[in-house]
C-alpha cells in the first residue's frame, strides 16, 4: 500500500472467482477468447459510445485485462497497464444509473453505465 491508498494490484486481490456472476468459467469458448486468463469478475454492463448510444456488453476482469465482449467476440481488450485512471461521472444519460469512465491515454476512453 502506498500512502494509505491500495494499488490496483491490491484492489484486484479483493476480487475472487465468486464474482463470476455470469458463470463464464464454465464456458470453454469464452475462456479461449480470454487466452485462458482466469476470470476475476464478469457481469453485464452498458457501454456508452461517442454518439451517446447505449450498448449492452459483457464486462470481464482478469488479472491482466478488462474485456468488452459482445456476441461471443472480444470487442476490446484493455490491459491494466494502459489505464491511466478511473472516474465516476457526475453527469449521466440516465440520471439514476451510476456511470464511470476508464481513461486510456494512447487510445480512447471507455464510458460505462451500470445498474
Amino acid at each position: 500500500m502506498d500512502g494509505g491508498k491500495p494499488s490496483l494490484e491490491e484492489q484486484m486481490k479483493i476480487l475472487t472467482i465468486d464474482n463470476d456472476t455470469l458463470q463464464l468459467t464454465k464456458q470453454p469458448a469464452i475462456i479461449k477468447l480470454l487466452n485462458n486468463e482466469p476470470i476475476l469478475y464478469s457481469g453485464k454492463i452498458k457501454k456508452i459510445n461517442e454518439n451517446q448510444w447505449i450498448q449492452e456488453r459483457v464486462f470481464i476482469i482478469t488479472k491482466e485485462n478488462i474485456f468488452n465482449v459482445h456476441k461471443s467476440k472480444v470487442k476490446r481488450q484493455i490491459p491494466f497497464k494502459t489505464i491511466k485512471g478511473l472516474s465516476q461521472n457526475s453527469v449521466s444519460i440516465k440520471k439514476s444509473k451510476p456511470e464511470f469512465t476508464l481513461h486510456i491515454p494512447d487510445e480512447y476512453d471507455y464510458r460505462f453505465s451500470c445498474d
